[in-house]
């Protein structure tokens, strides 16, 4: 994980934010409002500056500055997880509708 910057989509302007680069180069987490958020990023012309291109997630409540610790927590966590428990356990007992299209149609 690497520490960059991220350009955040507010539709009409970008706003930057200090980040995490997860490990694949295309998502990145910030920090806002006292919440760790999750976005797919894209490379700019800068090498410690990325661009949102997606809508964002958030993955926690988090209080502080330094959110890099939280964020390989979660890292970890969720390679140590199937797909299946993680539906069962995160997913399933939220309290709020959430839509997937995973059963494949032919």
């Amino acid at each position: 994980m690497k520490k960059i910057v991220m350009l955040i989509d507010l539709g009409n302007e970008y706003d930057a934010n200090e980040g995490i680069l997860m490990d694949d180069g295309k998502h990145g987490v910030f920090h806002e409002a006292n919440k760790l958020c999750m976005v797919r990023v894209s490379k700019t012309e800068d090498p410690d500056v990325y661009r949102q291109n997606g809508g964002s997630m958030i993955i926690g409540d988090f209080e502080g500055t330094d959110f890099a610790p939280a964020v390989a927590g979660f890292v970890a966590r969720m390679k140590r997880k199937s797909a299946f428990d993680f539906f069962t356990e995160t997913i399933v007992p939220a309290s709020e509708d959430i839509q997937f299209n995973l059963i494949a149609s032919k």
